[in-house]
């Protein structure tokens, strides 16, 4: 038997370290909105064309959900102030974008 090193357990990014690594990979001119409250649930950003030189900050909708959860939040209450005040809301060209995430079961 051979002994295998053990790789230690890398400490999960957290999600205000995520929201910094966003602007610290920004050009000076660049800006892009972030939801407050919800950093836990940003997953990137995206890329556009070059032409648009326009980039937006990507969240999880299903961690959308649960940060209002741990807020004290009902599911149903949670979906509906997302619906209303998040992803329904319009802030202009630099909305950010909310993904729902497939997870397949097989």
């Amino acid at each position: 038997m051979s002994a295998r090193a053990v790789r230690p357990r890398r400490k999960p990014i957290t999600g205000a370290e995520r929201r910094q690594a966003i602007v610290e990979s920004l050009a000076d001119d660049e800006q892009v909105i972030f939801y407050d409250g919800f950093d836990d649930a940003i997953t990137g950003l995206t890329e556009m064309q070059p032409s648009r030189n326009q980039r937006l900050v990507t969240y999880d909708y299903d961690k959308l959900v649960r940060c209002c959860r741990q807020q004290g939040m009902t599911e149903d209450e949670a979906v509906e102030y997302l619906e209303f005040n998040t992803i329904g809301a319009w802030v202009g060209e630099l909305t950010p974008i909310v993904v729902r995430v497939l997870r397949i079961e097989r």
